[in-house]
C-alpha cells in the first residue's frame, strides 16, 4: 500500500556504460524502493528517456518527479546533492 501512496519518481543515467559507473554506484549505495531507476546509452523510445538524452556527449543523470526533471546533473557531486532532496522528501 505505500508503495502506491509513493510519489512517481523517476532516475534516467544516459551516456555509455563505462562512463555511467560512477553514477550507478551512487544509485547502488541507496535504497530507493519507489523510484524507478532508467540506465541508458542514449535516448530511447520510453517516455521517462523524451528528451533527456548526454548533455554534450557527457553522461547526463536526471532526477525527475512525475516526469518533471530538476536541471540535467552532469557531475557525482551534482547527482548526489539532487539524490538528498528526493530522499528527504
Amino acid at each position: 500500500m505505500e508503495l502506491l501512496a509513493a510519489p512517481r519518481q523517476e532516475i534516467a543515467v544516459v551516456g555509455e556504460s563505462d562512463l555511467r559507473v560512477p553514477f550507478e554506484r551512487v544509485l547502488a549505495a541507496r535504497f530507493l524502493p519507489t523510484v524507478l531507476l532508467a540506465p541508458a546509452a542514449e535516448e530511447s523510445g520510453l517516455a521517462v528517456f523524451e528528451g533527456r538524452g548526454p548533455v554534450a556527449g557527457e553522461v547526463t543523470a536526471y532526477v525527475c518527479a512525475d516526469l518533471t526533471c530538476k536541471l540535467p546533473a552532469k557531475s557525482v557531486e551534482e547527482f548526489v546533492s539532487q539524490l538528498a532532496e528526493i530522499e528527504s522528501d
